[in-house]
């Protein structure tokens, strides 16, 4: 691919302008900073991928409201075609008329994306800068990722994944997201068992779903196994006939185990000297004839002699005789050839119903033939597309219905929500009538020893005051104080009264107590049977969610089927159009269907190509007949000119008159030279031929054979054997990459039969239906216990808990799940640079090795990858390596340039792009300059360059264009 021209409508600072690059392969542009290079190279890389809306918005020209341009491309395998780009609009304008858009231009770059183009095919001097700004020991890993991705930012994507993955998780610290989370996690799930260490049903419960999910997982474990052997047999199975057919090669080979002596090269060499020889011995015979054709002249010469002039005419006319014998011979040749093609002709007309005129009027462009295939595979290809849509269709509606189905068997055997809270309220009621009636026995305990403290207090009560009363009188009686008994009288009173009051409440208690009776609505027998209902209700509950589930996926695969119905209709559309379209421009296809049209076309072109040739046969007849009615009047002219007696003169006539003139001395002394020199040239040719005789015999001995036939046999058994060695290189290079390597050699030599492999797949198969279908039959009892666990945790502390719980453990595997993805990224970031490593390393190696030499005028003569945690190496002339932090700024940069130069070798080996240069030299020396610019004048014999640059020196070298925004104004 190589760039001709773009024109710039306008892009930036560039308005109405055009640049060509078709004086060769290598352009040079020139221009001072802010001439508008990046601009020119930004506008090429637009016409080629294009630019979002924001970017197209920053180069939106200010003196133009126009934006866009072309650029002409020529391509080997297409020819002269121009990019048209104006916004995001862009056509593709081909030699042939055709317009196309976005996905061709896609197409015919191979995929190629504006990224993949700027780290491979293009590079600048700010990459130059980007690579200064590392640290030393961290170059070598920088430059061996831009040498194998071409982007200088895949080094820091590796450190941001290491960064993130230490920032989410390590094994041994705190501080990291995933560490502080889990902690979070555990202290939640600790508060969350705190809730559930009483519920011993829900315990028992939870230990049901772990069985169950341990045993789901046990039996995935053994699917997953399962399936892992169906695949390693079915790949064995696979490898069948290509085992045989080594163990066959192996035998052969053991057949013709004997040395083969032959010369190196031998049948080339020995076909070399039979090619020497054949001219030779041609010359040879050539010579012998010509001899005796000089001596047959020659006696005839010494009989005969004739006038000059009569001789040169007659010999001119027995000269053309031949020709016009030749001539008759042809014509009537012709006319055979003729008669046939009318013949073929006619059968070739007959089965199409078509007259000749009619066929050389029909026009079948070159592009006609791909164009009907494509029609007729379209309408197969359609036609199978229909058929499979009608059946997913079918099988879609009959699910459907299944589905349909099953929900109204569960539907009519589901409890009413009234029927279902009636039910548990009962059973609520039950068991507290039970829970009531328990605590009120433990009341009554209590009460009775309440009572029997009450009546002992009482006792005490009234003991204390008449005690008190009986001492308060003698006590008044002995002072002679009356005072005393009114004191004595209140004392009495309280304690009568507290007496009196406790034994009321002692009886107003019992009464309370009698009355505090519970009594049960329904027996533990109902209680049992509702809670068997209720338990059968939840199952069906579970089969209502599951069926709603299937129907739900139902109906995501009917809107799935819709979708591809509409573009079957728009494809079948679309094919109907482009089949009246070449109904339309050829009308005899309206007759014929679709899948006939390629032999039709090849029967039309056959009989086209009759006519052709019958005509182009009926003119070169005319051509030959005209040029027999030439000769005969060149007879005639002769015989008028000698005035013939008679009115036409014969060929043997005309034999004598020369006969007459062949004899004269001069022509007999040349014809003597002529044989001697012969002679002469028969024993040097003579000799050459015995001395490659020589040669050919030296051949059969050291294959110790007599004959060409023995010689030849030889060689082919040679061929055969070598042949037998690579088919079974080959063969196992086939076979060891799918075996396991621990059984490849059993394998290689071991008989395997086909029917006990298929048996052994159909028996896993059957082991993973099994499994499959218990895994269905506990994912249901699981979720039935799972239902029953909601229901126990619907408690405000267990609800929270649980809740908070939910909450952080989402949390936790939210970052995890981002642990997971930087995990996998940056493991597939080291093996696709491992796999590009192994690829196209070392050629890239040895190229850059070979470019640094160059601009190091020998000084270093190569350079080492790193490997392991080793730094980039070269190595000097004098054979001592250092690594890269150890040389100079200058001599890294041309490191690097010439690590980029041999990567867009050895990618361009794939795809030849033009190779674009910004710069990327400013730093050099006026002698490291000259050096690299030789290489890129060498690259430039095999791809485009376009360099661009602002040093004056580099222009004036390579006669650079000079740009500059100036002009758009």
């Amino acid at each position: 691919m190589k760039f001709l021209r773009a024109e710039i409508y306008g892009f930036g600072k560039w308005v109405d302008k055009t640049f060509d690059f078709s004086d060769g392969l290598l352009t040079c542009l020139y221009g001072e900073n802010e001439a508008g290079k990046s601009t020119l190279q930004n506008f090429i890389l637009y016409m080629l991928f294009g630019l979002p809306p924001r970017k197209r918005n920053f180069y939106q020209p200010k003196n133009s409201n126009r934006m866009g341009g072309t650029l002409t491309i020529v391509d080997v395998s297409i020819g002269i075609f121009t990019i048209e780009r104006t916004d995001d609009h862009v056509k593709c304008l081909l030699p042939n008329a055709k317009v196309e858009g976005e996905d061709w231009l896609f197409e015919q770059l191979h995929g190629l994306t504006r990224e993949i183009y700027t780290s491979i095919y293009a590079f600048s001097v700010n990459d130059l800068i980007e690579i200064r700004r590392m640290k030393q020991e961290q170059l070598s890993d920088v430059l061996f990722s831009v040498g194998l991705t071409g982007a200088t930012a895949i080094y820091q994507v590796e450190k941001k994944l290491e960064k993130k993955l230490a920032s989410l998780y390590k094994r041994t610290g705190r501080i990291p997201e995933i560490n502080k989370q889990i902690k979070v996690v555990q202290e939640k799930h600790d508060e969350l068992l705190r809730f559930k260490q009483n519920e011993a049903t829900y315990r028992d419960k939870k230990e049901l779903k772990e069985k169950l999910e341990a045993v789901i997982e046990k039996r995935r474990s053994e699917v997953l196994t399962a399936q892992a052997e169906v695949e390693e047999s079915k790949k064995l199975l696979h490898l069948i006939p290509f085992l045989h057919e080594y163990q066959s090669t192996v035998e052969k080979l053991t057949m013709c185990e004997k040395d083969i002596n032959f010369p190196e090269d031998g049948v080339e060499r020995y076909q070399t000297l039979k090619n020497q020889i054949i001219p030779l011995q041609s010359d040879y015979n050539t010579l012998k004839r010509n001899e005796e054709e000089y001596k047959a002249k020659l006696n005839h010469l010494m009989n005969e002699q004739y006038p000059a002039s009569i001789y040169e005419v007659a010999k001119s006319i027995l000269n053309e005789r031949l020709t016009d014998e030749n001539i008759a011979q042809q014509i009537n040749e012709k006319e055979k050839k003729l008669e046939q093609i009318n013949g073929v002709l006619k059968e070739q007309l007959q089965p199409l119903d078509m007259e000749e005129d009619e066929i050389k009027e029909i026009v079948l462009p070159f592009h006609i033939e791909s164009t009907w295939k494509e029609i007729s595979e379209t309408n197969i290809q359609l036609q199978q597309d229909g058929e499979r849509l009608t059946e997913e269709y079918n099988l879609l509606s009959e699910k459907v219905d299944q589905i349909n189905t099953e929900k109204q068997a569960v539907f009519s055997q589901l409890l009413s929500n009234e029927e279902v809270s009636e039910m548990q309220t009962k059973i609520n009621a039950y068991e507290l009538t039970v829970t009531a009636t328990k605590n009120n026995r433990d009341h009554k305990i209590k009460m009775e020893q309440w009572e029997k403290k009450q009546v002992r207090l009482a006792n005490w009560t009234l003991v204390g005051t008449v005690l008190f009363a009986s001492l308060s009188v003698l006590f008044a009686l002995g002072i002679n104080n009356y005072l005393l008994f009114g004191i004595t009288a209140m004392i009495v009173t309280l304690g009568l009264t507290q007496f009196t009051f406790i034994k009321k409440s002692i009886g107003e208690t019992g009464q309370n107590d009698n009355s505090n009776e519970f009594k049960s609505i329904i027996s533990p027998s109902e209680k049992n049977k509702l809670e068997k209902l209720l338990h059968k209700n939840k199952d069906l509950q579970v089969n209502v969610r599951m069926l709603e589930n299937e129907e739900k996926r139902a109906e995501l695969q009917k809107k799935d089927w819709q979708e591809k119905k509409r573009m079957f209709d728009h494809k079948e559309s679309q094919w109907l159009d482009r089949l009246k379209t070449e109904q339309y421009q050829y009308p005899f296809l309206r007759q014929v269907d679709p899948s006939h049209w390629i032999e039709l076309l090849h029967k039309l072109q056959q009989a086209k190509q009759l006519i052709r040739d019958k005509h182009v046969m009926q003119n070169e007849i005319d051509d030959l007949q005209e040029k027999r009615n030439h000769f005969q009047r060149k007879l005639a002219d002769f015989a008028s000119d000698i005035s013939w007696t008679n009115s036409t003169i014969t060929m043997e006539e005309i034999d004598q008159i020369v006969e007459k003139y062949t004899i004269n001395n001069q022509s007999i002394i040349h014809y003597n030279e002529l044989i001697e020199k012969n002679e002469v040239k028969q024993m040097e040719l003579k000799a050459k031929i015995i001395s490659f005789e020589k040669e050919i015999h030296a051949l059969m001995e050291v294959a110790s054979v007599e004959t060409e036939e023995e010689y030849f046999s030889t060689a082919r058994e040679l061929a055969d054997k070598k042949a037998l060695l690579n088919r079974k290189i080959e063969l196992e290079q086939q076979i060891r990459p799918v075996l396991p390597r621990e059984v490849t050699d059993e394998m290689l030599t071991k008989e395997i039969s086909q029917h006990e492999l298929e048996s052994k797949i159909n028996n896993l198969k059957e082991l993973i239906h099994d499994c499959q279908q218990e895994i269905s039959d506990l994912n249901k009892q699981l979720a039935a216990v799972e239902l029953e666990i909601g229901q126990m945790e619907t408690s405000d502390g267990n609800s929270e808990a649980a809740f908070l719980y939910q909450i952080e453990l989402e949390k936790l595997n939210a970052l995890a799940e981002e642990w997971v993805i930087a995990q996998v990224a940056q493991t597939t970031l080291l093996k696709a640079k491992a796999a590009y490593q192994r690829k196209y390393l070392s050629e890239v190696i040895e190229l850059t090795s070979e470019y640094f030499s160059k601009l190091t005028d020998g000084k270093y003569i190569h350079v080492h990858a790193p490997t392991g945690s080793k730094l980039f190496q070269v190595e000097a002339s004098n054979y001592i390596r250092y690594t890269v932090d150890e040389l100079s700024q200058g001599t890294i940069d041309q490191l690097y340039v010439s690590l980029r130069l041999a990567i867009s070798r050895v990618m361009s080996e794939k795809f030849v792009i033009p190779l674009i240069i910004d710069d990327a030299f400013v730093n050099f020396d006026s002698k490291r300059t000259e050096e690299i610019l030789n290489i890129v004048q060498e690259f430039a014999s095999s791809q485009q360059i376009l360099l661009f640059t602002c040093k004056s020196d580099i222009a004036q070298t390579l006669q650079a264009q000079h740009i500059s925004a100036e002009i758009t104004v």
